[in-house]
């Protein structure tokens, strides 16, 4: 689950965490949602789904790129302790801050990049796949899209769902396990603690 989603079953009453927590609940909004075209959305939703996780996930790096970045008296101290260190090795090469700022500024961009390319593909894709439904006869290809969409979102959820439970499963298993261990290994000193010197006066 997103961080989002987290924060919302975190601050939610117990049957809005349940809801929230529900794979077909899921399931059927996006379903419900799969109803209304893209084409049709209003033009400022339109640019926000577009736009908003690009500016929010590359510009969020790209901030926390620039506020670790280090003053200019800093950088200049960097400059001159790199140009007084020609055996620099390459771990501390790319341990330099200003490194990091252009670093963390390049993958913001690819990461917004990225994210904008994606939802402008899911557009094209759901305008295709309404077109291609009704090349092949489909009278309403809304409502199959939606019931198709909504049982992927419900199964994909459903298996994440699964293997979240698997893995806290796993991890109190190793908890206990590593608990027992260390009980029975401070049971197995205490008998030899407790045991009296038997070395004889000479």
């Amino acid at each position: 689950m997103s961080s989002s989603s987290s924060r919302l079953r975190s601050s939610a009453c117990p049957t809005t965490r349940r809801a929230v927590d529900d794979p077909w609940v899921q399931g059927a909004v996006s379903g419900l949602l799969t109803l209304i075209p893209a084409r049709r959305w209003p033009r400022a939703v339109r640019e926000i789904y577009l736009w908003g996780p690009a500016v929010l996930l590359g510009g969020g790096l790209a901030a926390m790129s620039l506020a670790s970045a280090p003053s200019a008296t800093a950088a200049e101290e960097i400059e001159q302790r790199a140009e007084r260190s020609a055996e620099q090795t390459p771990e501390e090469r790319r341990a330099s801050p200003l490194r990091r700022v252009v670093a963390g500024l390049v993958i913001g961009s690819v990461v917004g990049g990225t994210a904008h390319g994606i939802a402008r593909l899911s557009l094209w894709a759901d305008d295709a796949a309404e077109r291609g439904l009704r090349g092949i006869g489909v009278r309403r290809p809304r409502p199959v899209m939606a019931v198709v969409g909504g049982i992927g979102v419900g199964a994909m959820a459903a298996a994440e769902n699964r293997a979240e439970s698997r893995g806290k499963t796993e991890d109190s298993g190793r908890s206990e396990a590593s608990s027992e261990t260390g009980a029975g290994a401070g049971s197995a000193a205490a008998p030899e603690a407790d045991q009296p010197s038997s070395s004889a006066p000479s």
